[in-house]
Protein backbone atom coordinates (compact mmCIF):
# COMPACT_ATOMS: atom_id res chain seq x y z
CA UNK A 1 0.00 0.00 0.00
CA UNK A 2 2.75 2.49 1.07
CA UNK A 3 4.24 2.09 -2.87
CA UNK A 4 0.77 2.69 -4.32
CA UNK A 5 0.53 5.45 -2.19
CA UNK A 6 3.38 6.99 -2.85
CA UNK A 7 2.97 6.14 -6.85
CA UNK A 8 -0.25 7.78 -6.73
CA UNK A 9 0.79 10.99 -5.15
CA UNK A 10 3.99 11.22 -7.72
CA UNK A 11 1.76 10.87 -10.70
CA UNK A 12 -0.34 13.62 -9.14
CA UNK A 13 2.24 16.18 -9.16
CA UNK A 14 2.92 16.01 -5.23
CA UNK A 15 6.34 16.85 -3.95
CA UNK A 16 8.09 13.71 -3.19
CA UNK A 17 11.67 14.15 -2.35
CA UNK A 18 13.28 10.82 -1.12
CA UNK A 19 15.98 10.67 2.20
CA UNK A 20 18.83 9.83 1.69
CA UNK A 21 20.06 8.59 5.02
CA UNK A 22 17.43 7.19 7.37
CA UNK A 23 19.11 6.58 10.75
CA UNK A 24 16.89 6.07 13.62
CA UNK A 25 13.27 8.32 14.20
CA UNK A 26 14.10 8.75 18.12
CA UNK A 27 10.85 11.02 17.94
CA UNK A 28 8.51 10.39 21.00
CA UNK A 29 5.86 8.02 19.38
CA UNK A 30 7.11 7.21 16.37
CA UNK A 31 7.64 3.42 17.41
CA UNK A 32 3.72 3.17 17.76
CA UNK A 33 2.61 4.66 14.41
CA UNK A 34 1.51 1.63 11.95
CA UNK A 35 4.22 0.15 10.05
CA UNK A 36 3.49 1.48 6.79
CA UNK A 37 3.37 5.62 7.67
CA UNK A 38 6.58 4.60 9.68
CA UNK A 39 8.17 3.62 6.43
CA UNK A 40 6.65 6.28 4.58
CA UNK A 41 8.01 9.12 7.24
CA UNK A 42 11.38 7.69 7.64
CA UNK A 43 12.25 7.29 3.82
CA UNK A 44 10.95 10.31 2.38
CA UNK A 45 12.37 13.91 3.24
CA UNK A 46 9.82 15.94 1.83
CA UNK A 47 5.91 15.00 0.63
CA UNK A 48 3.59 17.84 -0.14
CA UNK A 49 0.86 18.41 -2.16
CA UNK A 50 1.48 20.31 -5.57
CA UNK A 51 -0.07 23.74 -3.92
CA UNK A 52 2.64 23.03 -0.88
CA UNK A 53 -0.20 23.85 1.62
CA UNK A 54 -0.61 20.37 2.79
CA UNK A 55 2.59 18.09 3.83
CA UNK A 56 3.39 14.76 5.94
CA UNK A 57 5.75 15.39 8.60
CA UNK A 58 8.37 13.11 7.52
CA UNK A 59 11.18 12.84 10.33
CA UNK A 60 13.30 14.92 8.15
CA UNK A 61 10.52 17.39 8.72
CA UNK A 62 10.48 16.58 12.54
CA UNK A 63 14.32 17.34 12.66
CA UNK A 64 14.43 20.30 10.66
CA UNK A 65 16.42 18.70 7.91
CA UNK A 66 14.20 20.20 5.78
CA UNK A 67 13.60 23.80 4.66
CA UNK A 68 10.29 23.59 6.46
CA UNK A 69 9.51 27.20 8.63
CA UNK A 70 6.59 25.12 10.20
CA UNK A 71 7.60 23.13 13.46
CA UNK A 72 6.13 20.00 14.31
CA UNK A 73 5.35 21.14 18.05
CA UNK A 74 4.05 24.17 16.67
CA UNK A 75 -0.06 23.31 17.42
CA UNK A 76 0.97 22.16 20.63
CA UNK A 77 2.80 25.46 21.52
CA UNK A 78 0.23 27.62 20.29
CA UNK A 79 -2.51 25.38 22.27
CA UNK A 80 0.02 26.04 25.75
CA UNK A 81 0.53 29.79 25.09
CA UNK A 82 -3.55 30.43 25.32
CA UNK A 83 -3.80 27.79 28.09
CA UNK A 84 -5.40 29.78 31.10
CA UNK A 85 -4.44 27.57 34.17
CA UNK A 86 -2.87 24.26 34.80
CA UNK A 87 -5.71 22.02 34.34
CA UNK A 88 -5.44 22.84 30.54
CA UNK A 89 -1.98 22.94 30.82
CA UNK A 90 -1.89 19.41 31.43
CA UNK A 91 -5.05 18.55 29.72
CA UNK A 92 -3.39 20.24 25.83
CA UNK A 93 0.01 17.99 26.80
CA UNK A 94 -1.92 14.65 27.58
CA UNK A 95 -3.23 15.22 24.07
CA UNK A 96 -0.16 15.29 21.93
CA UNK A 97 1.63 12.63 24.31
CA UNK A 98 -0.95 10.80 23.32
CA UNK A 99 -1.23 11.35 19.21
CA UNK A 100 1.16 11.60 16.29
CA UNK A 101 0.77 14.50 14.31
CA UNK A 102 1.71 12.97 10.81
CA UNK A 103 0.13 15.58 8.10
CA UNK A 104 -0.40 19.23 8.54
CA UNK A 105 -2.18 21.97 6.23
CA UNK A 106 -2.36 25.31 5.97
CA UNK A 107 -5.17 25.49 3.24
CA UNK A 108 -7.81 26.51 5.45
CA UNK A 109 -6.61 27.68 8.58
CA UNK A 110 -4.50 25.85 10.50
CA UNK A 111 -5.68 21.97 10.26
CA UNK A 112 -3.85 18.19 11.08
CA UNK A 113 -4.45 14.84 10.85
CA UNK A 114 -2.86 12.55 13.55
CA UNK A 115 -2.86 8.83 14.79
CA UNK A 116 -3.96 8.00 18.35
CA UNK A 117 -1.62 6.61 19.97
CA UNK A 118 -3.48 4.39 22.76
CA UNK A 119 -6.81 4.46 24.18
CA UNK A 120 -10.42 3.90 22.65
CA UNK A 121 -9.34 5.25 19.49
CA UNK A 122 -5.51 3.36 19.09
CA UNK A 123 -4.53 3.57 15.63
CA UNK A 124 -7.59 5.86 14.72
CA UNK A 125 -6.95 8.45 12.57
CA UNK A 126 -8.66 11.95 14.12
CA UNK A 127 -8.51 15.33 12.29
CA UNK A 128 -8.23 18.24 14.43
CA UNK A 129 -8.13 22.16 13.45
CA UNK A 130 -8.00 25.70 14.82
CA UNK A 131 -8.74 27.29 16.93
CA UNK A 132 -9.58 23.87 19.69
CA UNK A 133 -6.47 21.44 17.82
CA UNK A 134 -7.24 18.95 20.79
CA UNK A 135 -11.53 18.70 19.72
CA UNK A 136 -10.85 16.02 17.16
CA UNK A 137 -12.94 13.98 14.52
CA UNK A 138 -12.22 10.21 13.94
CA UNK A 139 -11.92 10.11 9.92
CA UNK A 140 -10.17 6.49 9.64
CA UNK A 141 -10.41 3.48 11.84
CA UNK A 142 -6.67 3.03 10.46
CA UNK A 143 -3.77 4.35 8.52
CA UNK A 144 -4.46 2.15 5.66
CA UNK A 145 -8.27 3.03 5.57
CA UNK A 146 -6.66 6.81 5.19
CA UNK A 147 -4.07 5.53 2.25
CA UNK A 148 -7.06 4.17 0.65
CA UNK A 149 -9.24 6.83 0.54
CA UNK A 150 -6.41 9.47 -0.11
CA UNK A 151 -5.52 6.87 -2.97
CA UNK A 152 -9.09 7.30 -4.27
CA UNK A 153 -9.63 10.73 -3.87
CA UNK A 154 -6.34 11.77 -5.10
CA UNK A 155 -7.32 9.90 -8.83
CA UNK A 156 -10.32 11.47 -8.63
CA UNK A 157 -12.45 8.43 -7.97
CA UNK A 158 -13.89 9.45 -4.66
CA UNK A 159 -14.74 12.89 -2.67
CA UNK A 160 -14.14 13.07 1.07
CA UNK A 161 -14.79 16.87 2.78
CA UNK A 162 -11.77 16.56 5.02
CA UNK A 163 -9.94 16.19 2.23
CA UNK A 164 -11.44 18.88 0.64
CA UNK A 165 -10.78 20.89 3.75
CA UNK A 166 -7.10 20.09 3.41
CA UNK A 167 -6.02 19.85 0.25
Amino acid sequence: MRIKLIEVLTKNNWNIEERPYKGDANITGFDYLPIELQEILMNYKTISNPSDVAWFFTIAEIRGETESEFDWEELRQQSLDAAMNDVEINRINNFWDHHFCFLMSVKNGYSYLAICLEGKNKNKVVYGYEPEYEEVDVIFDSFDDFSNTLIKYISNQSRFRVFDQIF
